[in-house]
This record gives structure tokens, sequence and C-alpha cells, in this order.
């Protein structure tokens, strides 16, 4: 009889190199919490789990998308899931000195697992390639013709934890009561598994009576150190009158607001300083024209 590996199946005709990788990304919700109590591990081994084979799959990357959305899922048989229970129950009300592992229970080499898609896939099809031929079938909805298969790396443990998540919320739950059975056997949490919260309290160094300095800024501070002023700062100064300065700042203010109202950006008004030559090249330019004398007639 032929069996069917994990990686034979797809949501894409196109079959390309599988991915390998954890089957959980995230090892701290508490569903994986009670997992890791009913199934004897210790602190941070379900970690270390999703870094080897045992906790590991080499998938399609379609079949990946869909395992993470939890729309896809590979279920252990039933003779499995029943010794996976019996270590839950045991492990239920004892300590973790005295916990059963359920890497040690005796799973089958060929374990037969049956694949089963969510009806949130859109009724795309599912596409499996035969692993001697390499001939592809389509399989559609509700993807009761699938193929049996055999999953190489993950322990059945693990995949049954992903079907505890996939068959409630395809309203299975009466279809596979096993599976229900687990999620009732390994509801409790060891506070071991929690993750330790942030201290609240002062450090131990710190005093309470310790002063708080304040910080220091970076910025330079202006110095007020007064400079000798030049003859032409004297000069000016006597000419920036309030009423010239007020002045000006009016005319600024009227301009910008005229631009702004035809849709322009004006600048305010500056002086132009222009050479002295230029200058009287152009008063004499303005200068209006001598009258000639009605007598001498030029």
């Amino acid at each position: 009889m032929t069996f069917y590996t994990e990686d034979c199946v797809s949501l894409s005709r196109e079959f390309v190199g599988p991915i390998s990788r954890g089957l959980f990304a995230r090892t701290t919700d508490r569903m994986l919490h009670e997992y890791a109590t009913a199934a004897g591990l210790l602190p941070g081994e379900l970690q270390e789990w999703m870094n080897s084979p045992i906790g590991t799959l080499s998938l399609q990357p379609t079949i990946w998308k869909a395992m993470d959305t939890d729309d896809f899922v590979f279920m252990p048989p039933d003779a499995v899931l029943h010794a996976i229970a019996r270590v839950y129950e045991q492990n239920l009300k004892r300590e973790l000195p005295e916990r059963l592992r359920v890497d040690q229970i005796p799973v089958p080499q060929e374990a037969v697992y049956t694949a089963h898609g969510s009806e949130y896939l859109n009724r795309a099809p599912i596409f499996t390639r035969h692993p001697e031929t390499g001939r592809v079938t389509t399989h559609l909805p509700p993807y009761t013709d699938l193929p049996t298969f055999c999953v190489r790396t993950a322990h059945p443990s693990l995949m049954a934890a992903r079907a505890r998540i996939f068959v409630p919320q395809e309203g299975l739950s009466e279809v596979y009561p096993l599976i229900r059975r687990l999620a009732r056997l390994s509801h409790r949490v060891d506070p071991i598994f929690m993750d330790p919260s942030p201290p609240t309290s002062a450090p131990i160094n710190a005093s309470a009576d310790s002063p708080v300095l304040p910080r220091c800024s970076k910025k330079r501070k202006a110095v007020d150190i007064p400079l000798p002023s030049t003859k032409r700062q004297k000069v000016a100064t006597g000419l920036r009158t309030p009423v010239t300065r007020a002045t000006r700042a009016i005319r600024s203010d009227a301009r910008f607001l005229l631009g702004h109202s035809q849709g322009q950006c004006c600048p305010p008004l500056m002086r132009t300083y222009y050479p002295r030559r230029a200058k009287h090249a152009a008063m004499a330019a303005m200068a209006p024209p001598a009258k000639r004398s009605r007598r001498t007639g030029r």
C-alpha cells in the first residue's frame, strides 16, 4: 500500500519544494501551556521541540498558510488518541516530577492520518500528488475523497493539539469525541509554565530618600554678555522707533494677506540695499525733465 506523505498535498496544482518549520509559531498561548502540563513536559521543552524533528513538519507553502489559520489539519488515528488520553488522565492531578511523558507512549511507525479542510477555503480544490508516479489529483469540497497520509516527523500529540483548535471551530465535536476528551483532560495549567509578571517594586539598590536629579539638557544655553556697540548700531538704534517698526509690520502683514487672498504666497517686505552709484542713476532717471524757458525757447 502506498502512503502519501504530508508534503504531497497542496492548495495549488503546482507543487514546489516543501518548507520545514515548527508546527506552532508561538508557544506562549494558554492552549499550549495546557498541553505542556498534560503531556508531562518541562518548562521550555516545548520551544525546543519546535526546533527539532518531533515538532516540525515539511509542507507545501499553501498548506502552511491554511494550517496557520486553522483551516487544514491532519487527524491522528483513534488508537493514538486513546493512548494520549490515558497519559493526560494520569497527569491530571500529578505534580511535575510524577507525571508521565507523552513522548514515551508507543506510536505505530506508519500511523495513518486523515486530512480535513475547513469551509473557509472558499470551496477551493485540494490537490494531491502521488508519491511514486507524481500524478496530481483534484479533490473538491467536502473533500471526502482525500487519501490517508503518513506524517514522518511531528509527534501525534502535537497534531492532536492542532486538531483541538480545528474540531470545535468546524462544529465537529460530536464527530470527534476523542478530541473533545483531550481538551477536557488538559484544561489545567501548571503555574510553572506561566510567564512571570514584570516587577512592580523599586530596584533593591534604589533608596527611598535618594534625591531625584533633574535631567540635563544637551542644548547650549544662551549667555547674556554685553558687547560694545558699533557706530552703525548706534545710528540705526535711533531710527528704529516703535512707530517705525509697527508701520513696517502693518505693511508686511497687509501685503501677506493680499497675496493669500489671491492664491499667492508673498514673503514679507524686506529692505533692499543698492550700491550708491546705482542709486544716483535711478534717481536721475526718475527726475522730471527740465522746463524750457519761454523767452529763450530753450
